[in-house]
């Protein structure tokens, strides 16, 4: 039996890199290819597969489909963070307003305490009107005046 071929190593690896996926096997006989048989059409084949090969596995490395997760998990992240934002945003509008009907409510309350205290307040003025005019009328009569009408004989006041 004679030893395999240049064609048929090539064959064989062809074989276990296509065919049944085993790549590490296929890169061992396209090395072997190229080292036994330098000269042979099968090296260059072979140098041609084992550049596929590094570019297939460079591909897989930066391939979007393989790290479609982490960009659809980083796509997610920004969009809620997007939606938190917004959200953050229309509460603070919602705050703002409140802050400023309460600033307009307060101001009109003290519009109103100022107008009452600068008012003249009618009920406490017309209670010390009475109030004064109650101690008019409650005052002890002059003692003097009263000593001499008792002595002319008009007697008290209230007689």
């Amino acid at each position: 039996m004679s030893p395999p071929s240049p064609l048929e190593f090539y064959q064989q690896a062809y074989d276990l890199h296509y065919r049944q996926g085993r790549l590490e096997d296929a890169v061992v006989l396209y090395k072997k290819i190229i080292q036994q048989f330098p000269a042979a059409n099968e090296c260059a084949y072979a140098a041609i597969q084992l550049e596929k090969i590094a570019a297939d596995e460079m591909a897989e490395s930066v391939n979007p489909r393989r790290n479609m997760g982490v960009i659809a998990a980083a796509i997610v992240l920004f969009l809620t963070v997007l939606a938190l934002g917004a959200m953050q945003f229309v509460l603070y509008l919602r705050l703002e307003r409140s802050v400023a009907e309460m600033n307009s409510r307060v101001r009109v309350l003290v519009q109103t305490l100022a107008q009452e205290r600068a008012a003249p307040d009618t009920r406490l003025d017309s209670l010390v009107q009475r109030h004064e005019s109650a101690r008019a009328l409650a005052r002890p009569l002059n003692r003097p005046a009263l000593r001499q009408d008792r002595l002319n004989g008009r007697g008290s006041a209230g007689e």
